[in-house]
């Protein structure tokens, strides 16, 4: 599905899992009639839960419905129906839907060319979440690490690199043992409660309450000498006391947080005190499994390697695809691909996950080829365009960094650098370490800011 990123591919599958009227094959038929669907479609609807959401998405994905003299995406009608008919949903799940239909609203007014008959025969015959490429060791880690009482897992990468799929296969992985399990993406706060600690915490607080289906009871027990301590006494007076199963509580897009120094600085406090109060023996905190996934990319205000989370709990930090595992992708996609090919991606990409996937997508979408790829895939226009401008984007906003990457780019060999311009670049994603030098991650990355900055590749 071109038109969703694998984290919203996922995030949908998830809601359509667990979605009340979509529970058993009964549900479903019912369902699909009702949305003048089922003559449109031919899914089995015996499926297990995972498996009939993503056989849906996909044929919903190539669907057209009558909608007056237009044609509206089978999935779009689908969304909405399921907006109006299912009252159970979170308020969380009800906000994703809705960005999901307007994206793929502005996708199919943009969309000119549809995608080609071979494709659109493969594709129903593939479960997309065949696509992945598993991390046996980190996934072991984390499935013993997430069962633990008051466990803690950090789940860190720069951007792009898997982490919101690893979390959602760890949340999995603790439902099938008993746990409930909530996803808080930070993202849905707003500007304001992002820049007050106070308004932050009971934004936390609240609604965790919500997407529970717990009533906030902010006025009885937000009382205390701090916003910790009042966060603190909210979750172990009255929040947890609520539920029976253990809770992971995953908290997505951590970074928007460290962009305030103060809140960071106390609500990763909190977080570690929490941690530390299940340690010691807190039966109620014993329920509280955390689970905080960011980005290690350049933040303005802190450093997350020397903030409160340091040394707490499992950190987990992904790391790029090998050789192996990028020519098990590829047959994956099944494309025909000889040692050459695959050696070339390889060269111009690394292993890096998001950008070989997206490559592989290109090729077996028949959107380009390999040839073409090569030629246009370091400039905005080619399909890195996005990725490509965000990293230069970060890199304006600290000129020495800036200064740092011109002297990396200038040579082939690795560069002497700064311990700390070492770590940054690192930490963004760009570059490798050799020992106490750095050189450019992949040729992709070379070509683009050597464009950049007007040199000679």
């Amino acid at each position: 599905m071109e038109f969703l990123t694998l984290d919203e591919t996922v995030g949908l599958q998830q809601i359509l899992t667990r979605s009340s009227q979509l529970e058993t094959a009964d549900d479903r038929s019912n369902f699909l009639s009702l949305c003048d669907l089922k003559n449109n479609c031919d899914l089995q609807v015996d499926k297990t839960p995972s498996k009939f959401a993503i056989s849906l998405l996909v044929q919903l994905s190539n669907v057209y419905i009558p909608d007056g003299r237009l044609e509206k995406l089978g999935l779009i009608h689908f969304l909405e129906y399921l907006l109006k008919l299912d009252f159970q949903l979170p308020a969380q799940d009800k906000r994703f839907i809705k960005f999901i239909i307007d994206k793929l609203n502005q996708w199919q007014l943009s969309e000119s060319d549809k995608e080609t008959e071979i494709y659109q025969d493969w594709l129903k015959t593939v479960d997309i979440s065949f696509f992945h490429v598993k991390r046996t060791e980190i996934e072991k880690y984390c499935y013993q690490t997430i069962l633990n009482p008051g466990s803690l897992i950090r789940i860190k990468s720069p951007y792009q690199m898997g982490k919101t799929w690893l979390m959602y296969k760890v949340i999995t992985h603790a439902k099938e043992h008993g746990c409930q399990a909530l996803v808080l993406d930070i993202r849905l706060a707003d500007d304001e409660n992002l820049a007050d600690l106070k308004k932050f915490t009971q934004w936390f607080c609240e609604t965790t309450s919500e997407e529970l289906g717990i009533p906030s009871l902010l006025e009885t027990y937000w009382t205390g000498s701090s916003n910790n301590y009042r966060t603190t006494k909210y979750f172990q007076k009255y929040l947890l006391k609520q539920i029976e199963k253990d809770l992971v509580l995953a908290l997505d897009n951590v970074d928007l947080v460290f962009e305030n120094f103060r809140i960071a600085k106390n609500f990763c406090g909190l977080l570690r005190s929490w941690n530390q109060k299940a340690e010691g023996g807190d039966q109620t905190f014993r329920k509280l499994h955390l689970i905080i996934v960011h980005s290690t990319e350049v933040y303005s205000s802190i450093d997350i390697n020397q903030s409160p989370l340091a040394n707490v709990g499992l950190t987990v930090e992904l790391e790029d695809f090998t050789s192996e595992e990028v020519c098990d992708l590829v047959q994956q996609y099944q494309l025909p691909w000889e040692s050459r090919e695959i050696r070339e991606l390889i060269n111009l990409v690394g292993g890096h996950p998001y950008l070989v996937k997206e490559a592989l997508e290109q090729v077996a979408q028949q959107r380009l080829t390999l040839e073409r790829l090569l030629q246009i895939a370091h400039t905005e226009a080619g399909p890195y365009g996005n990725h490509l401008r965000r990293q230069m984007v970060n890199l304006e906003q600290n000129p020495q960094l800036l200064e740092a990457m011109k002297q990396v780019i200038a040579t082939d060999l690795p560069v002497l650098l700064t311990a700390t311009q070492r770590f940054q670049l690192h930490r963004m994603g760009l570059v490798n370490l050799q020992g106490s030098k750095v050189k450019i991650r992949c040729d992709l990355y070379k070509k683009y800011f050597c464009d950049c900055f007007g040199g000679d590749e």
